[in-house]
């Protein structure tokens, strides 16, 4: 398992190389875990080195304050801190599981493939490949994105397996950082589409690098390991590739096998950090004039024939007018909406039969929420936790004293609000907040229920969030 260093192991735990490499006068000396792992075990650490489960790394006092290894300066990057800066709303931190409760499985969106597959099982996530002639791929990604700034995402890779393990963080252009092995060899890649370029790779030890851990830290992406999550030891770093405000975590395997083969991983980013929460609802802003839809939204079918789109200042949803058909754009982030507001421009609502426009905002732990809904002649005020109505209200509805919605939450009380300029509002509709408003989606939606309008309809909104 040796790496030819000298002092060229910028790369993994280089701090500790130079002071190997200064005590023995000699940087073309052949210095990895040969080496290292030798402490505790006959061998002892040079001055200001500690023996930890085999390897010499720094010193508390003589590094990041916590044991972590600091690289030096010569391998083309500064010293990290000891953990993530300042982590942000919306931080990946809030992505934590421990996968023995069913609650958090809202959190994911499981992937899987004819002889591949996925389950949270025996207190752990479980990725099952089989043998076969296709190369296939398991496993889980979140169903929201986080920010990765100044935060981090930290995983036990109980069991490897497959060709390839890895975690990876990837951003909504398909940019991804990754932490995987790959047949033996543990690697820090960066890929884009199909192209992977490997930055770093050593040998695989199930013992050294049983934790997995991506992390942001002033502009720079780490990618470390550890044997027991408190020792962090830098594997490679470079200035961060993705578009780390937005960024999916994946926890997946693959490969092409010949026998059947499990991959294990636990306690995702647990225990947990202190973290911020969800950013507030009122912080996505859109006036749709840029005719590109911003990547603070992200598009979804439903059923049917429709579009949604950014145009002529607007964001518009077009349909069929034929049978089951429905669409819409939500935040691509879980939003708090727990004393805050968001407020949207319905510029163009047809009263229409079967048709519908609607401003939720949804928690996607248990489908519960809180809409506005314009149907046919009526607009609707409700608060839902599946098919029980907890408040609800009906008036006629008139598109210019109704031009703009606002739900709005404080102090324990929800609020439906409309407005013909965004300045004066009337509330419709008041009741105790009796569901979870601290991590929602926010949906811009409609459609049309069978047989439809009979004919094509749009409807546009616009200034969300924003003020005339």
């Amino acid at each position: 398992m040796g790496l030819s260093a000298g002092c060229s192991i910028a790369r993994y735990a280089q701090r500790a190389c130079l002071a190997l490499c200064t005590l023995l006068a000699a940087c073309g000396f052949r210095l990895g875990y040969d080496a290292l792992e030798q402490c505790g075990q006959g061998g002892t650490c040079p001055s200001g080195l500690d023996c930890v489960q085999g390897l010499c790394v720094l010193a508390p006092d003589a590094g990041g304050g916590d044991g972590t290894v600091v690289p030096g300066t010569d391998g083309g990057f500064p010293s990290p801190p000891g953990g993530p800066t300042a982590p942000l709303c919306g931080s990946t931190q809030l992505l934590r599981d421990d996968f023995t409760d069913p609650a958090y499985l809202w959190q994911w969106v499981p992937s899987g493939a004819l002889g591949a597959s996925a389950a949270v099982a025996n207190g752990r996530l479980e990725i099952y490949l089989d043998p076969g002639a296709a190369d296939v791929e398991a496993g889980q990604h979140s169903r929201t994105v986080y920010d990765l700034r100044g935060s981090e995402i930290a995983v036990a890779a109980l069991q490897v397996g497959g060709r390839r393990t890895a975690l990876v963080a990837r951003d909504f252009t398909d940019l991804r950082a990754e932490l995987s092995v790959v047949d033996g060899e543990l690697r820090a890649v960066v890929a884009d589409g199909a192209s992977a370029d490997v930055r770093a790779a050593v040998p695989y030890s199930a013992t050294m690098h049983r934790y997995w851990r991506l992390r942001e830290s002033a502009g720079l992406l780490w990618w470390e390991v550890s044997p027991d999550r408190s020792i962090w030891i830098p594997f490679h770093a470079e200035v961060t590739p993705l578009r780390s405000p937005y960024v999916e975590v994946h926890l997946v395997a693959s490969g092409q096998l010949v026998t059947a083969s499990e991959v294990w991983f636990d306690d995702l980013n647990l225990p947990s950090a202190s973290a911020p929460g969800a950013c507030a609802a009122s912080s996505v802003r859109d006036t749709f004039d840029d005719g590109v839809l911003a990547v603070t939204w992200n598009n979804w079918i439903g059923s049917g024939a429709c579009t949604g789109r950014e145009v002529n200042g607007r964001f518009e949803l077009t349909f069929s007018g034929v049978g089951d058909s429905w669409c819409g754009t939500e935040t691509r982030q879980v939003v708090d909406l727990r004393d805050d507001a968001t407020v949207v421009e319905v510029a163009t609502s047809p009263s229409m039969t079967d048709l519908s426009t609607l401003f939720e905002a949804v928690s996607l732990a248990d489908s519960t929420r809180i809409e506005m809904r314009h149907d046919e002649s009526l607009l609707f005020m409700s608060m839902r936790d599946g098919n029980r109505m907890l408040a609800s209200r009906s008036l006629t509805f008139d598109a210019t004293a109704h031009h703009f919605w606002r739900l709005r939450e404080a102090a324990g009380t929800t609020y439906w609000e409309t407005s013909p300029d965004a300045t004066t509002w009337t509330t419709q509709l008041s009741a105790p907040t009796r569901i979870d408003l601290s991590q929602v989606i926010v949906d811009l939606a409609g459609g049309h229920w069978p047989p439809g309008p009979g004919g094509p309809v749009t409807i546009r909104y616009d200034r969300f969030n924003s003020a005339p």
